[in-house]
């Protein structure tokens, strides 16, 4: 079936910007909800998403995937590989990283970080590897012997797979990385938008709203409680009870998730990007986020380039 023609001002698609990147680049794209991430493509018709329904997921296949897939011993691999250990990957480094699947296939994975959660992973590539040793060989037909494939087959299905070559999977690193900050954004304001409208928000639901909103501005314990209502020692304890951490530390992962985010996806100069994240001060932000990251503003941006 033709795709669409976008309409004028239509709204962010993500599993359309999925089946485009396949379309553009050749590669499978896939996309894992691991938070309940909010809905942000619309639903069927056109119209907004519900505000209890949340992003699905969606799959990426091939010949090779499905052929491995064909046991239940393979199935349940393919499941440990991306739902698990994948996913956890992803939540721990926050970044995009290259990932072998335990099948030999090799992917870009890149995780979507929404108000300082991991709610969701986007996976690319399924290539060919093309600089395997005679060691990695030997290990990845012995693979597909314990999930019962015959290597031969795998091998033949393996050549069908475009390969992984190095300039083409850092540019699909690099168009998906700018897929999960767009995708956070909007899922940021979906959140924002459902606790504006929701008449049961709490006051630390109002809370998180105005921090994610107002991330750029010097904002304190203070001025929030004022916005909501309540006593900064009151709003302070139901947030560390609610959320399992203090306003503050909240409020400080907010801002070093948003930097790291333009740092890795901009090309801002680290001043610029320290007054997104409520910092005027480039020198102390660069000393926070040396603290916190254990880099410096710079060096971060240059890791994430060569990775």
């Amino acid at each position: 079936m033709p795709a669409k023609d976008p309409a004028p001002g239509a709204a962010f698609d993500l599993q359309s910007a999925m089946e485009d990147l396949e379309r553009l680049t050749g590669f499978g794209v896939a996309f894992h909800n691991v938070g309940r991430m909010p809905r942000i493509t619309p639903e069927d018709g056109g119209a907004p998403p519900a505000p209890q329904h949340i992003e699905p997921t969606r799959s990426h296949t091939c010949d090779f995937c499905e052929q491995l897939k064909s046991t239940e011993a393979g199935t349940a691999a393919c499941r440990a590989c991306d739902m698990n250990r994948a996913n956890r990957r992803a939540g721990k480094l926050r970044r995009a990283f290259r990932w072998r699947c335990h099948g030999g296939l090799e992917e870009v994975v890149v995780p979507v970080v929404v108000e300082g959660r991991h709610v969701g992973t986007l996976f690319g590539g399924q290539a060919r590897p093309v600089s395997l040793t005679a060691q990695d060989k030997r290990a990845v037909r012995e693979r597909w012997k314990q999930l019962e494939q015959e290597p031969s087959v795998m091998e033949r299905l393996l050549k069908r797979r475009p390969p992984a070559d190095r300039e083409k999977l850092a540019a699909l690193s690099r168009l998906l990385s700018a897929l999960a900050d767009h995708a956070a954004a909007q899922a940021a304001a979906q959140s924002i938008t459902r606790a504006v409208a929701s008449k049961k928000r709490t006051p630390v639901e109002q809370a998180l709203a105005l921090m994610v909103e107002h991330l750029e501005q010097p904002l304190s314990l203070e001025e929030i409680a004022e916005r909501v209502h309540l006593s900064p020692s009151r709003l302070s304890h139901l947030f560390t009870q609610t959320e399992g951490e203090s306003f503050r530390d909240r409020l400080l992962r907010l801002r070093m998730e948003r930097a790291k985010n333009l740092l890795a996806m901009t090309p801002l100069p680290v001043g610029d990007v320290a007054r997104r994240v409520g910092y005027e001060d480039p020198n102390f932000f660069s000393r926070i986020f040396s603290a916190k990251t254990g880099r410096s503003p710079q060096a971060y941006r240059r890791k994430f380039a060569k990775a």
